[in-house]
């Protein structure tokens, strides 16, 4: 064994927190900009710092003491569960133009042909010079972390096939191997649709023409409306029109038509309101319920996202009484069950 463990563990103590710190650091600068293209986390970004008991463990298992905390790869992990694998690929450019790469390994080429095996994609990280630059990541110095992308059906086989310890076919029950080898495969048909999904999605969306003005409304069509009718500048990367269109469709706004009327009727009046909230916000910005999660926005004078423009349309029709009381029943999930309600 090389290496002394009192040694060892008094680095650890002294490290920690710097460890910890760069997880959080890593977390929020990916979390941003995985945001910002539009790529979709099936959970947020999730990192744990190794514990002592952990690695104390592992001296046990391997007899092997490293000589220093560096020399353990996955000190700090981090983990990017994503909805769709096809995203895969972009989270591995943007972990490639954000970080210094030490390696990055597929844990899918490691399977042999009796393993099971749906992977994830490794990559060993530490920051860029740019980053220690600034004061406060100086103390980041040397620090390596671990990060694991995976989809979430990959993320599903990695847990369920840890609590089996069925990790290749000599160590599955015989009864079991039919059904074992069954999930692994329904849950690579689950990747496989959802990608279908997004592109059928796509060749749906870039068909949308000119609409009928007749023509229900549904989230994709709400977006393109909206994209119409309200400034580009409003828009927001992560916006929940699957929302505001039942709050749309709760006041019977359920066609195009009528989107357009509320929309066109409310235009000057929605983007007043938006600029009262603005001048409020700069003149008493520790007393307003209001933080900007988008300085750069906040500073152009935006407010309100498209999803907060159409809400501030249906207050400005129906009253902000009648509105406010809407939303409270929706909040409390007692909601209107007739037109007679919302009157």
């Amino acid at each position: 064994m090389k290496g002394d463990i009192s040694i060892l563990k008094s680095e650890y103590e002294l490290k920690y927190s710097q460890y910890e710190k760069l997880c959080k650091e890593i977390t929020t600068q990916l979390s941003e900009v995985l945001r910002q293209r539009h790529i979709a986390l099936a959970f947020p970004i999730d990192f744990r710092v190794k514990s002592w008991e952990s690695i104390s463990g592992n001296f046990q298992r391997f007899n092997k003491i490293p000589a220093a905390l560096e020399e353990i790869g996955d000190m700090a992990g981090l983990r990017i569960v994503l909805l769709f694998r096809r995203d895969q690929e972009k989270v591995c450019d943007i972990i490639q133009e954000c970080f210094e790469v030490l390696e990055v390994e597929d844990t899918t080429d490691r399977l042999s042909a009796d393993q099971f095996g749906y992977g994830s994609i490794h990559f060993q990280v530490r920051p860029k010079a740019a980053w220690l630059v600034l004061p406060t990541l100086s103390g980041l110095q040397g620090l390596q972390a671990e990060i694991q992308v995976r989809t979430a059906s990959q993320h599903i086989w990695a847990e369920a096939s840890h609590f089996l310890q069925y990790k290749s076919k000599t160590h599955v029950p015989k009864p079991l191997l039919r059904i074992i080898n069954r999930a692994a495969a329904l849950l690579e048909e689950v990747d496989d649709d959802f990608d279908s999904v997004l592109t059928e999605r796509e060749t749906y969306i870039g068909k949308l023409g000119t609409f009928e003005e007749d023509r229900p409304l549904n989230t994709n069509i709400l977006e393109k409306v909206l994209a119409e009718e309200l400034p580009p500048e409003n828009k927001d990367v992560d916006e929940n029109f699957s929302e505001v269109l039942d709050d749309l469709i709760a006041f019977n706004i359920n066609n195009v038509k009528s989107l357009r009327a509320l929309l066109k009727k409310h235009h000057d009046a929605i983007l007043a309101a938006e600029e009262i909230h603005v001048l409020s916000e700069r003149e008493e910005k520790e007393d307003t319920w209001y933080i900007p999660h988008d300085p750069e926005r906040f500073a152009k004078g935006v407010f309100l996202t498209h999803v907060g423009l159409t809400r501030q349309a249906l207050e400005e029709e129906f009253g902000k009484e009648k509105f406010n009381n809407y939303i409270i029943k929706k909040s409390t999930k007692v909601k209107p069950t007739s037109e007679k309600e919302l009157r």
